[in-house]
């Protein structure tokens, strides 16, 4: 997964084909794989995978997407934790997507249920989608759309990770900084980039610093996404290196103005 986490893009420019009845297939086992699963709050996800070539209409944001061939989406119940875990699953199926040459880009918002003929529960919502396709050459429009949010930009470590109790700043020497790296090169709602880590011994402990104001209008707690595709990565990575962990609520300290989500343990060998 690091590759895989190293290299994917938002892609927005798509070529102007449907997919391949052989990629379609590889699209179907991700997302039924990644079903299967649960978040760090026990929570799953019911993904769905529309072909786009049927039901062609611009719905919210997709009319800053260029031919997207089919979308894949996913519900999940419409709380902190169903968010934090939507997060976790759903990045898990863009990282297998990329590792299998397909373009997506992480779209949240509001969608309504009839958008994409899915059954949603009263207490559900479909929390975010992707476009599924072959990545095309950049057009204008998606160079200023990556340039305003400057997507390529990552907050410094100083910023986003601290050692110990005391806070301190954490040496590119130390044992989990791949690690550490791999949670700074996840993606995030207009790259606001908010999660914190401490890290204590061999848990990382997760804070969500929420920007004032930003997704108020929305009816998803779109940076509670953001936290859950942090997740992943830390996840996905341990777990090819072959280290187990566990989840744990286990809050070690107050971060200044930061809401303490959880933890997550390496286990000893």
């Amino acid at each position: 997964m690091y590759k895989a986490i190293e290299i994917r893009k938002s892609i927005r420019s798509y070529e102007k084909k449907p997919l391949s009845n052989k990629d379609k297939e590889k699209v179907s086992k991700i997302i039924k794989l990644v079903e299967n699963k649960k978040g760090p709050f026990n929570n799953s996800a019911h993904f769905f995978f529309i072909d786009n070539n049927e039901k062609k209409k611009k719905i919210g944001t997709y009319g800053f997407i260029k031919n997207p061939p089919s979308f894949i989406g996913g519900v999940v119940e419409n709380n902190l934790k169903g968010m934090v875990d939507f997060g976790f699953l759903f990045e898990e199926v863009i990282l297998r997507l990329t590792e299998a040459n397909l373009g997506t880009v992480w779209l949240g918002g509001t969608y309504k249920r009839s958008d994409f003929d899915v059954e949603v529960s009263d207490n559900e919502i479909i929390a975010a989608v992707s476009p599924v396709g072959y990545p095309t050459k950049k057009s204008i429009r998606e160079k200023i759309i990556r340039k305003a949010s400057k997507a390529n930009k990552r907050k410094p470590f100083n910023e986003l990770f601290f050692l110990g109790e005391k806070l301190q700043p954490i040496d590119e020497n130390h044992k989990y900084y791949q690690y550490l790296k791999a949670i700074q090169l996840a993606p995030s709602a207009s790259n606001k980039q908010p999660w914190r880590v401490v890290l204590i011994d061999n848990a990382f402990h997760f804070f969500l610093k929420r920007t004032k104001g930003y997704g108020d209008k929305l009816k998803i707690d779109i940076q509670a996404i953001d936290i859950g595709i942090a997740l992943s990565h830390l996840c996905l990575t341990l777990k090819e290196d072959n280290l187990s962990f566990k989840f744990i609520n286990n809050k070690p300290s107050n971060l200044e103005n930061c809401e303490y989500i959880l933890s997550v343990q390496i286990n000893k060998a």
